[in-house]
């Protein structure tokens, strides 16, 4: 199991919460691991980790820290794992989800003997328009847009039909 340590910016509520389904790894808060490592500078508080030993990195929803040179020689040098929930906002919900659905690949992954950043970001996208996924099927069957929607279509009197009556 793995050992991630949360810093101060990242929603430890919502983990309390749902700490009984992680199985990859343990998330612990910095202030649970030792009070003072939430005064430090980041680059301190990754080499606290290391020096503290059974720690394989540290969590965080600040993505400022992959612009700190003096972090990232830091992790490089203790080859611990950074994982950065960027983009996510400030939505605490987000941050949490992003790291729950990639904690079991980054747990696999994680190797204590290289250095690791992981990235995490939930972008909006624009929606996408149905006639243009169909017009991807088509040409997936070699055929004609146009043609497939009127093999594929409703008739006027299947579209008035509630299915539930």
């Amino acid at each position: 199991m793995a050992r991630f340590a949360l810093d101060e910016n990242f929603p430890e509520t919502i983990l309390d919460s749902l700490k009984i389904g992680i199985r990859e790894a343990e998330l612990v808060p910095i202030r649970k691991i030792d009070p003072r490592l939430r005064q430090m500078e980041d680059w301190k508080l990754l080499l606290s980790l290391y020096h503290l030993g059974d720690w394989d990195g540290m969590v965080s929803a600040d993505a400022n820290i992959l612009k700190l040179p003096r972090e990232l020689a830091v992790i490089h040098q203790t080859q611990l794992t950074l994982v950065v929930v960027e983009k996510a906002g400030f939505d605490p919900i987000r941050a949490a989800g992003l790291l729950l659905v990639h904690l079991p690949t980054i747990c696999r992954k994680t190797v204590p003997t290289v250095g690791q950043i992981w990235r995490l970001s939930a972008q909006n996208k624009n929606h996408e328009h149905p006639w243009s996924e169909l017009k991807k099927i088509a040409e997936h069957q070699h055929t004609n847009v146009n043609h497939l929607f009127q093999m594929t279509r409703l008739s006027p009197k299947e579209l008035q039909e509630n299915p539930l009556e």
